[in-house]
């Protein structure tokens, strides 16, 4: 259980940061990516869905977030 409450904790601060790097600067593909990475650690799968959407929407072959969407 500690462990899970740990990971939690890295993940939400993780979103914190990222989605002030994302609105700092919405072209960046690599923090959209990292962002869903994020989403997807705490089960948000939905917001981690659109986090990709993120990506793909600004570099539609970004083979990375592609394969992270499956």
């Amino acid at each position: 259980l500690e462990i899970a409450q740990a990971a939690s904790g890295h993940f939400d601060r993780q979103l914190v940061l990222l989605a002030e790097r994302v609105r700092a600067n919405p072209a960046d593909v690599a923090a959209w990516r990292e962002l869903a990475r994020s989403h997807a650690g705490l089960g948000r799968l939905d917001d981690a869905v659109q986090a990709l959407e993120g990506a793909l929407s600004i570099a539609p072959d970004d083979v990375e977030a592609l394969t992270q969407r499956g």
